[in-house]
C-alpha cells in the first residue's frame, strides 16, 4: 500500500527543489524541432571565415584546421547552427528558481565557446581562459549592467550574474574582433540551442499553449505556436528566411 505521507513529503521536497510553480518532470511534454533556412546553403549569408594570421598566439592553435563558427552556420540540408530557441508567452504566473549550476563560456582557440548559449536571470556565468594570451570579455545588453573585463592567459575565471531577462545579445573580446558570443538570459528553463543540423529539444515543459520564439544572429527572428501535452512531444519546426 502507498504510503501517503512519505509521498508527500518526497513531492514537497521536489517542489522546493524546482521553485514554486514549477511542474514535476512526470507531469510535462516536450518541445522539439528543426530550423532551416529557405533556399538551403544557396542561400545563406556571406560568412568569411576567420582570419587570425595577424595574431600568431592564436594562428599558432589552428595549424590544421581553420577556426570559426562563420563556415558552419547552415548545413548542407539547409539546418542552421545556433539558433536561440525558447518559450516567449504561455508560462502565465508560473515561477522557476535558477539553477545552482553555472553556465561556463570559455576562451579557446581564440574563440568563445559555446558561440551562443541561455541562461536564467539570478544564474551565474563562469566565464574562464583556457588560452596562453589575453583576453578581454565585453558584454553588451541593452536591460542589464554592461561590463568589459580583461582576463589573463590562464587567469582565474571571471564571475558575472544578470538580473533583468533580455533576447540574445552580444559578448565580444576587444583585443581579437572576430571573437563573439551570443548570450540570452531568461526568467524559466524552457530554452535550447539549436545543434550543427538545426535540430533542438526543450524538455519538461508543463502542459500549455505557447508562443516559441526563434532566434539568430544572421536572419530575421519567427514566432511559432505549440501546444504541448503531458507525455507527449510537440513539434515546432520553423523556415527562417534568407537575409536582404
Amino acid at each position: 500500500m502507498l504510503n501517503y505521507r512519505r509521498t508527500s513529503v518526497a513531492v514537497g521536497a521536489l517542489a522546493m527543489l524546482f521553485g514554486a510553480g514549477s511542474v514535476l518532470a512526470a507531469d510535462t511534454g516536450s518541445i522539439t524541432g528543426k530550423v532551416t533556412l529557405k533556399g538551403g546553403q544557396a542561400a545563406a549569408a556571406e560568412r568569411k571565415a576567420i582570419d587570425m594570421a595577424a595574431v600568431k598566439e592564436c594562428a599558432d592553435m589552428h595549424k590544421e584546421k581553420k577556426a570559426g563558427y562563420e563556415t558552419e552556420v547552415v548545413s548542407k540540408e539547409g539546418g542552421i547552427r545556433y539558433v536561440m530557441v525558447w518559450i516567449k508567452d504561455g508560462l502565465g504566473e508560473k515561477k522557476f528558481t535558477a539553477p545552482a549550476e553555472p553556465v561556463e563560456l570559455d576562451q579557446e582557440g581564440c574563440v568563445y565557446k559555446p558561440h551562443a548559449f541561455g541562461m536564467m536571470a539570478g544564474q551565474k556565468l563562469l566565464i574562464k581562459n583556457t588560452d596562453p594570451t589575453l583576453h578581454n570579455v565585453h558584454a553588451l545588453p541593452k536591460k542589464n549592467e554592461e561590463f568589459n573585463n580583461p582576463q589573463p592567459a590562464k587567469g582565474a575565471p571571471i564571475e558575472k550574474t544578470f538580473a533583468r531577462t533580455e533576447e540574445p545579445f552580444l559578448v565580444k573580446c576587444d583585443v581579437h574582433p572576430w571573437m563573439g558570443a551570443y548570450c540570452g538570459v531568461f526568467d524559466h528553463p524552457f530554452f535550447a540551442v539549436t545543434d550543427k543540423d538545426g535540430n533542438f529539444t526543450i524538455k519538461d515543459v508543463p502542459p500549455g499553449e505557447y508562443t516559441i520564439k526563434i532566434w539568430h544572429e544572421v536572419y530575421p527572428p519567427k514566432e511559432v505556436k505549440v501546444s504541448v501535452k503531458t507525455g507527449d512531444t510537440a513539434k515546432a519546426d520553423a523556415e527562417l528566411e534568407p537575409k536582404k
